[in-house]
Order: structure tokens, then sequence, then C-alpha cells
């Protein structure tokens, strides 16, 4: 929903980067008025109470008015390497009952496409941020390398399944750009994707396949001695 940053919204994601696809999670937790005022947006026919079919209503037509916005929020390459947009849904907890200021919390998930794999070496991935994310989590492809990375604060690296996870709080950047100032909240990183010939499985295929080669000519070797 992106409101005002306030200690009655937090945001984290979730960004799943593979070779051919990309899974984008936000979370959102709202307390106080944030959670009163989207509760009364929900609230379609205003009896200060929301069923289950306002609640529907309201995600058709917010997602339907976001299909071109959430495409935005990530990109390869400043826009070089093809994104699509495959699917984008949105789950509500705790909205069904009157209209209060308690906790309520929204996930969307917007599933995209890589049409074109992301081709070895060098890439720079930018990604939407905001100063109330108070957590992001973003998973690169196998065989891929974080060099460098910017519109983070408290980074955090790990490794799961042989893929890096990068994680951070969202920060603000200022830039000038004449007598201007001006803020933003992207994340920006640059990787770097290994060919096949630094992967470990085809380096332990050619080792093997040298073992063999060496095993043969010694046993040729030794057929031809006898």
């Amino acid at each position: 929903m992106m409101f005002n940053s306030s200690a009655d919204a937090v945001y984290t994601n979730d960004i799943d980067i593979k070779a051919d696809n990309i899974n984008f999670i936000i979370n959102e937790s709202y307390t106080g008025d944030n959670a009163l005022n989207i509760r009364k947006g929900l609230d379609i026919n205003n009896d200060s109470s929301i069923n289950s079919s306002e609640v529907d209503k309201f995600k058709e037509n917010y997602t339907e008015s976001r299909k071109t916005e959430y495409p935005e929020y990530i990109s390869i390459d400043d826009g070089n390497v093809s994104i699509e947009m495959e699917s984008l849904d949105m789950e509500f907890e705790n909205a069904v009952g009157t209209i209060n200021k308690e906790e309520l919390r929204v996930m969307t998930e917007i599933k995209f496409t890589i049409p074109s794999e992301i081709s070895e070496g060098y890439h720079k991935i930018w990604i939407q941020g905001h100063p109330s994310i108070k957590n992001m989590e973003i998973t690169l492809p196998e065989d891929v390398n974080l060099n460098t990375i910017d519109g983070l604060d408290n980074i955090k690296n790990s490794t799961e399944n042989g893929r890096t996870v990068v994680e951070g709080k969202s920060i603000t950047q200022r830039s000038n750009v004449g007598n201007t100032t001006q803020f933003g909240y992207a994340t920006s990183l640059n990787i770097y994707k290994k060919p096949f010939y630094e992967k470990m499985s085809f380096i332990i295929s050619l080792f093997v396949l040298l073992l063999v080669l060496i095993a043969s000519a010694s046993y040729m070797i030794q057929r031809n001695r006898e």
C-alpha cells in the first residue's frame, strides 16, 4: 500500500531470482491509523464492518490498477533484459470484521518470467525500495556471485543450497542534481554469472574425464608392452 513511513507501517520483501523467473513477495503490516484507513477503504458499503466479499472486490480492483506499476519494481541491466509479469496475487490477514486499529497484514506476490535467461558475465539488478522496508531478502540465481550492493543497511550475506542470499534494511539515498537534492530508496546489485567452465560440476566432470583418459592411456601402453 506504501503509506508514509511510520511505526504504524512495516514492510518486508522476499525476492527469489532464478535463471528464468522471479518471485517477488511484499509483506505489509499496519497498525494504528494506517490500519484504520485501510479498513475504511475495504468497507465498500460504509457500514463500519468488512466482509469477505468486500475484501475480494478490493483485491480485484487494487491488483488490476497496479498491473502496470508492479513490473517497474525490478529491472535487470536498466531494462535491457526482458522481464514479464506472469501473475499478481494479494491476500489479507485479519481484515474481516469491524473497523478498528488492530494489526492488519497484507501479502502481495508478483511472479515474473525472464524470457531470455541472464547471460554469463556482469549484470545490474535494480529493485524498488521504501524507507519502511525493515528487511529485504534477495536470493540470487545459481552460479551467480554478488559483487557490490547499494541501498541496504545492516547487510548480511549467506548461502542456501548453493545460492547467494543477501538481506538488509532499505535506506534513504541522497544525490545532488544541479542545485536540487533528490532522494531515492532503490537497492542496486552488481552480480557476476559464472561461465560454464567455472562451474564446479564442469570442473569435476573434466577432472574425471582426465583420469579416465590417463587410465586408458596407461592400459594401452601396458598392453603394447606385453
